[in-house]
C-alpha cells in the first residue's frame, strides 16, 4: 500500500509538471526563481504545491520532499519541506539528496511513451 501510494504522489507531480510545461510553451518570458516573479499560471501552480505536499507527506508519513518547477536548464522555482532525521529536527534544504531508487523505472517509462 505504501508504494502505491509513493507511485500515486509521484503522478501528481507528473501531472502538475506537464500542466506547467504546457503553460510554458505559450509563454515567452522564462521567470525569475521568485514565486512574485513567476506568472499567474505558474503562482497557481506554486501555490497549489506549497499546500498539497505539507498534506501529503503528513498523510503518507513521508518526513521530508523538495520540489523543483524546471524549464529546459532554469529552475523557476525550488521549495523544501519537512526533516531529513525528523528526531535531530534537521530540516531539508536545496542541497538535500534523495536516493531515487525503484522510481527510475517509471521515468523510464514516461520517457518511452513520450517517444
Amino acid at each position: 500500500m505504501k508504494k502505491f501510494s509513493l507511485i500515486s504522489i509521484v503522478l501528481f507531480f507528473f501531472i502538475m509538471i506537464s500542466m506547467l510545461h504546457a503553460e510554458n510553451h505559450k509563454q515567452k518570458k522564462v521567470n525569475d526563481k521568485n514565486t512574485n516573479e513567476l506568472s499567474p499560471n505558474i503562482s497557481r501552480v506554486v501555490n497549489l504545491l506549497n499546500k498539497k505536499i505539507p498534506e501529503i507527506l503528513k498523510k503518507h508519513n513521508i518526513p521530508g520532499a523538495t520540489a523543483v518547477i524546471a524549464n529546459k536548464d532554469k529552475t523557476l522555482w525550488i521549495n523544501s519541506y519537512g526533516y531529513t532525521d525528523p528526531s535531530k529536527e534537521k530540516t531539508v534544504n536545496k542541497q538535500t539528496l534523495f536516493g531515487i531508487q525503484s522510481e527510475s523505472k517509471m521515468f523510464t517509462a514516461l520517457g518511452a511513451l513520450i517517444a
